[in-house]
């Protein structure tokens, strides 16, 4: 029995205690997306540039706007580029990351649709890419895709099923509308206790230990049961119309 209780304590307890060490530490962005400044002169390894490549072909083709290029604002070793894009309608809010971290190449797909009392609807393409929500705000759904045409398609499966989600970001002001939404769920899991300020100008943010405990948990457990389906989800949503082709490739990377 003691073996067993070893073996608990090691695969799980410890592992889930670093993990709760891990958000305490972790500083956010209040706003994460920041303009190209010096620091930020690197060169995305070229599989990065393939994504970046095929989901800006996909976003022409889907007739998206691109609204710019931003960069990851956490520090030097977050190298990362995210483009953004808004569908015709301006339903949709797209962002596109990929780059590195830790040296580690990322990528990964993000597309928002929000209503009209500040909730929000949110497609990811990859597990380590989901932002569990602590709020309430935010529904997520998990497809496991490299290709922006099928994440869409999907996202679009979704909101029209469930008929909320479908209030426009705001013409030529999509930024300003999509930091609105950040800054207002923000300020929710702030009155929770679940996040806290580290500077007067309210810049920067962490987990307080009530919302690291939290989210620990979601992201282990979700994620754990949520993964394998999200790859069979995107297998049928690919070929769920034979008639037509959406031939983006997925690369074999990590956010």
């Amino acid at each position: 029995m003691s073996k067993i209780l070893l073996f608990l304590l090691l695969s799980s307890v410890i592992p889930y205690s670093i993990l709760i060490g891990v958000f305490l530490w972790e500083k956010h962005r209040k706003w994460p997306y920041i303009e190209k400044t010096a620091e930020y002169n690197f060169v995305l390894p070229d599989i990065c540039k393939q994504f970046k490549t095929s989901s800006s072909l996909k976003a022409d083709e889907l007739n998206f706007k691109k609204l710019g290029t931003r960069y990851d604002g956490k520090g030097e070793i977050y190298k990362v580029e995210y483009d953004f894009y808004v569908s015709s309608d301006g339903i949709v809010f797209v962002i596109v990351g990929a780059g590195s971290i830790f040296n580690n190449i990322v990528c990964g797909m993000w597309l928002y649709s929000k209503s009209i009392d500040n909730r929000a609807f949110i497609t990811v393409t990859h597990q380590n890419a989901v932002n569990h929500d602590l709020s309430g705000l935010w529904k997520d759904n998990l497809i496991s895709t490299g290709s922006l045409k099928t994440a869409y398609n999907n996202h679009i499966e979704n909101i029209k099923k469930d008929g909320t989600y479908n209030s426009a970001f705001y013409h030529d002001r999509e930024f300003e509308d999509f930091k609105r939404l950040l800054e207002y769920r923000l300020e929710l899991l702030r009155n929770k206790g679940l996040i806290y300020y580290c500077d007067n100008e309210r810049i920067f943010w962490r987990y307080s230990f009530k919302g690291a405990t939290k989210i620990a948990i979601n992201q282990f457990v979700i994620g754990l049961f949520r993964m394998p389906y999200s790859y069979i989800k995107a297998f049928f949503q690919k070929h769920k119309n034979t008639n037509k082709t959406d031939s983006g490739n997925r690369p074999d990377i990590r956010i």
